[in-house]
């Protein structure tokens, strides 16, 4: 009875345990059916517009994480309803993302008869945007088969809309993409060509991020025409820029990059020093390609160090890894390496096996090849036989339809004609409203940069009163590429929501210069937020974290910390800023007041966006005073434009 009772008292904490757990999964599982419930009960309304399908669309697109599952059905859904209702748009658009779902499914199929579905619609609706989006999405699906014949066709389809209407990004972006892809299929002179136009555009619009592709992209150019000091040049230069953008998975690649230069270089501890580092990343990450490509060459240094049993050790694993991932490059590099291993230890019928291996590996390489020419040329094939039948079948079809036109186009003249006084009136009053809007507009955007111009300058005089000539001429740089970008996004009436961090991010990095360092700050974003979609009016941000800077972490005895988060607000973007310092309510009466000019010129920005998005919240300031927190924190919202 005893021993029950003892058994019963150690249960009891498991089953508590379990049960918690269960509770959890079952809570999770009824939020995500109430969501997906909810957006199917809105798309089977019978009183359902294109609005609302818009509005249903974005919801699908930006909470697909918390639908799971649940995503591609709904967008099936979607693209049903979108038909039925002939809301050609939202169909298009959903098509363009389910193939995208299906690609990173790799279902690389069904993504390419889905991006071909959409790419039909934006030809018909003359979208040339969502025409780039589609030839770039195909030619990746084609790219992930290795069939980069045919995705460089696709890509320079792409490259060509792009650089008609005027797309910078999406230029340089397809550059980049198509320079590694030439350096797949070992045409050198390309990929730089590509890499280099890339990387000058990438450069002038401060993308640091495509900047470290574009550096690794030809670090790896350099290194396969065994130019090796230009390589490690180049990786160098894309590993500062991946370390600045904390980006922990590039840095890993960057070194076992360095590594591989440096080990032909005959550098073999520096080599083994950068690759063993970059290992370990591969470890954290999971990445078993990457673990086997750096387990093969720790090899290939013990072995030319003539460490002989490390060496086997290292290719032992790697063989064993890069079997796991049926990855046929890592094992005939593995491969090669045995079989001179086995041959030093005099291990002949061990060298002949890992000789038999490398050439069955290499010829399986071949193979696999030579298969995807074929199956391109017969994509190809196919793909220009449907656009001669298309040809065909339009120029029958013009043939039929010349008399129906002719009767539309008599019946139509006469509807413009009666209803042409009328649209041209309403669209002179729409106009002319319009019109007073954006010189409204533009107007209070023109306030905010003499505000900005006086308080940079200020912080300048500062430095020249401190006799600190190399600060002041470093503060000066950095203001005039800032003050540049300030001045050009003041002449658009939206910029990404992307570029309005990169102006966030470069203001805070020059108060900081000014500061000495006295503060940090962080972005906290919404991972559901699409960046380069999500467009806000410009520079709407910045007084209130100016503000941050000049009164909420001013003379702090601690270091000032600021965090700017951005999160989803019901179809609007909702932005917090928050610091340390002593709170609103401390601030001098010289503070308060600067805080309310700045905040008067936001205002007056509030009450003409809300003639068009109505319903926008007051902005809200309040003192935070906790054990865990104080200090300042703002919250707004702001209309996605």
């Amino acid at each position: 009875m005893k021993n029950k009772q003892v058994a019963y008292f150690l249960l009891t904490p498991f089953l508590f345990i379990s049960i918690c757990i269960l509770t959890l999964n079952a809570q999770d599982y009824h939020n995500k059916y109430t969501l997906s419930d909810s957006i199917r009960h809105e798309l089977n309304k019978e009183s359902i517009d294109t609005i609302s399908l818009s509005q249903l669309l974005y919801q699908i697109r930006t909470k697909r994480i918390e639908l799971g599952s649940d995503y591609k059905s709904l967008l099936t859904e979607y693209i049903k309803r979108s038909k039925d209702k002939e809301y050609l748009k939202g169909q298009m658009e959903a098509l363009d993302r389910l193939g995208l779902q299906e690609r990173f499914d790799e279902n690389y199929e069904k993504a390419i008869n889905y991006h071909m579905q959409s790419m039909q619609i934006a030809l018909n609706l003359k979208d040339s945007m969502q025409l780039t989006y589609n030839f770039n999405n195909i030619a990746q699906a084609y790219r992930k088969q290795d069939l980069n014949g045919l995705a460089i066709r696709y890509f320079h389809s792409a490259l060509k809309i792009q650089e008609q209407i005027g797309d910078t990004r999406g230029t340089y972006f397809t550059q980049n993409t198509l320079g590694a892809t030439y350096l797949v299929q070992e045409e050198y002179k390309k990929a730089l060509f590509y890499l280099h136009r890339s990387l000058e555009q990438a450069i002038k619009q401060g993308d640091k991020r495509t900047m470290s592709y574009n550096y690794g992209s030809l670090g790896e150019v350099y290194l396969a025409k065994n130019q090796i000091d230009s390589a490690l040049h180049y990786f160098e230069l894309g590993k500062a820029l991946k370390k600045e953008l904390n980006f922990d998975k590039g840095i890993a690649v960057s070194d076992h990059l360095i590594g591989q230069a440096l080990f032909a270089k005959k550098e073999y501890t520096n080599a083994q020093k950068m690759i063993k580092g970059a290992l370990q990343s591969h470890e954290k990450y999971k990445n078993e390609r990457y673990q086997a490509l750096c387990l093969a060459y720790l090899g290939k240094i013990e072995l030319a160090k003539g460490n002989l049993d490390n060496a086997e050790q290292y290719l032992t694993k790697a063989k064993s890894k890069a079997l796991n991932k049926h990855s046929l490059e890592n094992i005939v590099l593995t491969e090669e390496a045995l079989f001179e291993l086995y041959k030093q230890k005099g291990m002949h019928n061990k060298a002949y096996e890992a000789l038999y291996n490398y050439h069955a590996s290499r010829d399986s390489i071949q193979k696999v090849k030579a298969q995807r020419n074929i199956q391109s040329l017969d994509i190809e094939y196919q793909t220009n036989q449907h656009k001669q039948e298309i040809a065909l079948l339009s120029k029958d079809n013009y043939i039929k339809n010349q008399r129906i036109k002719l009767g539309l186009a008599l019946l139509t003249i006469l509807t413009l004609t009666s209803i042409l006084a009328i649209t041209l009136y309403l669209q002179r009053r729409r106009n002319s409203k319009m019109t007073e809007t954006i010189l409204q507009h533009k107007l209070s955007c023109s306030q905010m940069n003499p505000h900005f111009v006086s308080n940079a300058m200020s912080s300048i005089q500062c430095f020249m009163y401190k006799n600190n000539p190399s600060e002041a001429a470093k503060y000066l740089g950095k203001f005039a590429q800032l003050n540049r970008a300030v001045l050009e996004h003041s002449l658009v009436d939206s910029i990404s929501l992307e570029a309005e961090i990169k102006i966030l991010a470069n203001y805070l990095q020059f108060e900081q210069l000014r500061l000495n360092n006295s503060f940090t700050f962080n972005f906290d974003i919404d991972e559901n937020l699409d960046l380069e979609m999500i467009s806000i009016p410009p520079l709407f941000i910045q007084p209130f974290v100016e503000n941050a800077v000049k009164h909420g972490i001013k003379d702090l005895d601690e270091e000032g910390r600021i965090t700017i988060r951005f999160s989803d607000g019901n179809n609007m973007l909702k932005v917090e800023i928050e610091d340390n310092g002593k709170g609103i309510n401390s601030q001098s009466t010289k503070s308060i007041k600067h805080v309310s000019r700045s905040g008067e010129i936001v205002n007056k920005r509030l009450e003409l966006l809300r003639k068009k998005h109505k319903n926008i919240p007051l902005i809200k300031t309040s003192t935070l005073d906790s054990a865990n927190k104080r200090g300042t924190q703002v919250t707004v919202t702001i209309p996605i434009l």
